[in-house]
C-alpha cells in the first residue's frame, strides 16, 4: 500500500510537514491522497472512495481538489478521470525517505 504516494509516514514527517496539515483545513482546495490495499484494486472501492472525499470536501467549503498522481499508477488515473478530474498540470515527485522519482499527473476538480 502507498506505493506511489509521495507523503511521507506521520512517524518520519517533519514538523513544517505536520503544520502544513493542520493548516489546509483551513482552506478552500483540498488535496487529497489515497491508498487501496491490493488485494482490493479493481473492485470499484478507490471511485467509491474518492467520491466520498470529493462529497465531504464540497459539504465542508472546498472548491476546488487537486490530486498528484503517479502516471505509471493507470488505476488511480482511470478513476480520476472517470470522476471528472482533468490533467491541470504534469511534473514529478521524490517518494519521502527514498530515492525513487515518478513522473505525475497532477489532476483537479472544480466544485460548484
Amino acid at each position: 500500500m502507498g506505493k506511489y504516494l509521495s507523503d511521507p509516514p506521520r512517524e518520519k514527517a517533519g514538523d513544517s510537514y505536520l503544520k502544513w496539515i493542520q493548516e489546509v483545513e483551513d482552506n478552500d482546495h483540498w488535496d487529497i491522497a489515497y491508498a487501496i490495499h491490493k488485494d482490493f484494486w479493481q473492485q470499484g472501492y478507490g471511485a467509491e472512495m474518492i467520491q466520498g472525499l470529493v462529497e465531504w470536501c464540497h459539504e465542508n467549503g472546498g472548491r476546488k481538489i487537486t490530486a498528484a498522481v503517479a502516471k505509471e499508477n493507470e488505476g488511480s488515473n482511470a478513476v480520476l478521470r472517470k470522476l471528472g478530474f482533468f490533467v491541470e498540470k504534469e511534473g514529478s515527485f521524490k517518494k519521502s525517505c527514498t530515492d525513487i522519482v515518478y513522473e505525475e499527473n497532477i489532476y483537479r476538480l472544480d466544485l460548484k
